[in-house]
């Protein structure tokens, strides 16, 4: 009997193991552009509804910073968890501040102070940083703004690669220098996104919460989504509806309203919500509801590929937390598309692996570029979607760690189902007791590490109670 037990304490603190990278708490910087450029890219402070609705989507268990910069930068705000009143707060000051009056922008300057920021992570938390500017490297002087490029790739960009801290990028005009920013993403592992108009701000910023926090998605169908049991929490992203005020109905009937963005949050959380059938009693088209749940879909899909690795074999699967591990699917949908591009969406076959087993498919071969996946599944009582984007790279770009790590199915107590028949490609990869495959050479090692931990602990535990009955054996002669 201990023995079973000892057995069932293995894999649990496995899967916990497995639940605290998936579910990760972030240190994130945000850098905004206070240069005075933005008094013509936004004039109506639009930009202000985003950072409103960014600090909204972070859990409060996530830590935030917050700078200004033009020429020099302006700390608005030390790492803070993001509790409801500390968010009011932030947004006061966010607000106060965000006056556009710096004459240059330096963008090497708030990329180096954030660092400095960074170095003070909890050790359980993603590091990252969020730069949103209008501009470019512009100090005046092309002398300078050569100079200051260079140091900020050469020797600020090694040390975020060092770091493991993505750079998430969002340019928000024409004049911005897209190149260099996603260079900075390229080189951490991040992404980046532009708003070619003022109100397209809060959907860049909605792009990116996505790509770095990856939530599970409840599917909005004619303004009406489906909460189950699991659900604890979901924001509702108030889409393009401008002026006109938001009304949510929850399954009994009961209305709530959210006022514009111009004069609120473009964000509306509600905190454990009824179960049933929800509807947006005048949806806009592009409403988007996330939610936080003990189900959550998965791929091993990393956030980078190399185009000569492409063909590429994927699972999917939907997992919940604790012991129950993988769940049951009625069925599982894949469809991808350029990022500029949403009206070319092409679908990729999925095969079941036996009658409970995993989902599996192939990437097509693609161009390089950014490309979003959108999975879509549902099982007997829940439907979720998640949307997830795809950098394909040349094959001679070092890829980034981070960028390269993919999740893996928590371990089940029940047997596994028997996974599909290795190809060449996959034949890399390598493969834990049939449960899982895993890729990233990191992950590997730290996995290979718990295990020989927990097999320690056993055999110690194990050697205490044989000695133990022999002394009691002993004793009793």
């Amino acid at each position: 009997m201990r023995g079973v037990w000892l057995a069932i304490l293995f894999l649990l603190v496995n899967a916990w193991g497995m639940m605290a990278c998936a579910n990760s708490k972030l240190d994130v910087v945000l850098l905004l552009d206070n240069s005075a450029s933005m008094l013509t890219s936004d004039p109506d402070n639009l930009r202000l509804d985003a950072v409103r609705g960014f600090m909204a989507l972070l859990r409060e268990d996530d830590r935030l910073a917050v700078f200004t910069f033009g020429e020099r930068v302006k700390p608005i705000s030390d790492f803070v968890l993001l509790d409801a009143k500390t968010r009011l707060r932030l947004e006061a000051r966010v607000v106060q501040e965000m006056t556009p009056s710096a004459a240059y922008t330096n963008l090497h300057a708030p990329l180096a102070q954030a660092l400095d920021q960074l170095a003070g992570r909890r050790p359980d938390a993603v590091p990252m940083v969020v730069l949103f500017t209008d501009g470019r490297m512009d100090m005046g002087d092309v002398r300078t703004d050569e100079r200051l490029t260079r140091e900020l790739v050469e020797h600020v960009l090694p040390r975020y690669r060092a770091g493991g801290a993505r750079i998430y990028g969002l340019a928000f005009s024409d004049g911005s220098d897209r190149g260099l920013l996603d260079t900075l993403a390229l080189n951490t592992g991040g992404f980046s996104h532009s708003a070619q108009r003022p109100q397209d701000v809060w959907r860049a910023f909605g792009n990116l919460f996505e790509n770095i926090k990856k939530p599970d998605r409840l599917p909005v169908r004619d303004g009406r989504f489906l909460v189950d049991a699991s659900v604890k929490e979901f924001k509702l992203l108030s889409g393009s509806r401008g002026a006109e005020s938001l009304v949510l109905r929850s399954p009994s009937g009961r209305s709530t309203v959210n006022p514009p963005a111009e004069h609120g949050n473009p964000v509306l959380t509600v905190r454990s919500p009824e179960a049933g059938e929800w509807q947006i009693s005048n949806a806009a088209g592009d409403d988007t509801v996330v939610a936080e749940s003990s189900i959550d879909l998965a791929t091993d899909l990393p956030d980078y590929v190399a185009a000569g690795r492409l063909p590429r074999p994927l699972k999917l699967w939907a997992e919940e937390e604790g012991p129950a591990g993988a769940l049951n699917l009625s069925r599982m949908s894949l469809h991808w598309w350029p990022e500029q591009d949403p009206q070319a969406r092409r679908v990729v076959p999925l095969q079941r692996v036996g009658s409970q087993g995993p989902f599996t498919g192939q990437m097509p071969v693609l161009g390089l570029g950014t490309y979003s996946l959108e999975l879509d599944a549902e099982g007997p009582s829940f439907r979720r979607s998640k949307r997830i984007s795809l950098r394909v790279v040349s094959d001679s770009t070092p890829i980034p760690a981070v960028a390269a790590q993919v999740p893996t199915p928590r371990p089940s107590l029940s047997r596994p189902e028997p996974s599909p028949p290795v190809t060449p490609r996959e034949a890399v990869q390598t493969d834990f007791f049939g449960l899982f495959r895993i890729e990233d050479q990191a992950a590997w090692t730290t996995l290979r590490s718990i295990f020989w931990t927990n097999l320690v602990l056993c055999v110690v535990i194990g050697v205490v109670l044989i000695w133990r009955r022999w002394r009691r054996t002993r004793e009793g002669h």
